[in-house]
């Protein structure tokens, strides 16, 4: 199987547990990754690795047309939010190549606006912290974000109109909405073509650097678990996703749904749900795996360490 992973960014440890789970299942597994700047550490974790240009410029889709022939790509597998619309508006020729698209699917887009999201989630009976118009209408602290933003680029916490006004012509379709304050969760999800969800995994967000948990707690809290089972089959996803939610004042405020990978996933799979190991199979047309019990309680502390390279020629790109 020969994947194509756009945007590496900081994927070490999901790269890790891809290949973990390919020498379970006897794949041969061969990974080619794509960024825009040669020194990320993720690179040097893949077989190879090529820069690109920005998405959506006009060079980048014949790039990633000229990788997938080069090295004979099967999958290609989204980094972030640009590269899903990135796919969704290129899916059909990609699939034309016979090549699989390894995202949540068509629906996925709706996730990819936190306005619409937000009204989605009210549709289905989950609670959202109040969408404003304006910063004339807030009457409390809220927080400032564009509608198609990603991580917490751009993300501002206003007290007052005045502080909203000072931000909201700088960003792309400026969102306000109410600042709600509590333990933060991601729920880790993995579900087949037909939206079937196989598996999830709640992971408490103790510490975030930029809208990535450095620390990470599994906390299988059974009320956030009943009120998700029962509106799952609402989503209508398939592959890994995952859904961000805030406790306040004993209820759950469901932020937004990530269509892709989640940057943390390493913890849910450590956990037990093995989202590594269904993804291979999903994609290798294999039987899905039996789901284990979960780790509650299981804890994550991210580290950093130094990744060694000597880039004074393309053959020589490696880790010393």
């Amino acid at each position: 199987m020969r994947f194509l992973l756009l945007s590496a960014g900081r994927r070490v440890s999901l790269l890790q547990q891809l290949r973990r789970a390919a020498q379970e299942l006897k794949i041969d597994l061969f990974i080619v990754g794509t960024e825009i700047y040669e020194f990320t550490s993720s690179l040097y974790f893949c077989d190879e690795f090529q820069m690109v240009s920005r998405t959506f410029t006009r060079e980048h889709h014949e790039e990633i047309l000229n990788l997938i022939q080069i090295f004979k790509i099967d999958v290609v597998l989204p980094g972030n939010d640009f590269d899903l619309r990135y796919l969704h508006e290129h899916r059909s020729h990609l699939e034309s190549l016979g090549v699989s698209v390894a995202d949540a699917g068509e629906q996925g887009l709706l996730f990819l606006s936190k306005r619409d999201s937000a009204v989605f989630f009210e549709e289905i009976g989950l609670e959202v912290p109040e969408i404003l118009g304006a910063p004339e209408e807030m009457r409390s602290r809220c927080i400032l974000k564009e509608e198609e933003g990603y991580g917490s680029v751009n993300q501002f916490i206003v007290e007052n109109e005045e502080q909203a006004k000072q931000y909201w012509a700088r960003l792309k379709k400026p969102f306000l909405q109410e600042f709600v304050q509590g333990p933060e969760t991601t729920v880790d999800v993995f579900s087949d073509s037909n939206g079937k969800v196989l598996s999830y995994c709640c992971r408490r967000r103790e510490r975030v650097r930029s809208g990535v948990s450095d620390v990470g707690v599994v906390d299988m809290n059974p009320r956030l678990c009943k009120l998700l089972e029962s509106k799952f089959e609402h989503f209508q996803l398939q592959g890994p996703w995952n859904i961000q939610c805030i406790e306040f004042q004993d209820q759950f405020y469901f932020l937004e749904v990530n269509p892709r990978f989640a940057g943390g996933v390493v913890l849910s799979i450590a956990a037990g749900c093995d989202i590594a190991r269904y993804f291979l199979e999903w994609q290798a047309n294999l039987d899905f795996h039996s789901s284990g019990s979960i780790k509650n309680g299981l804890v994550m502390m991210k580290y950093e360490q130094e990744v060694y390279v000597q880039p004074d020629s393309k053959e020589n790109r490696k880790l010393c």
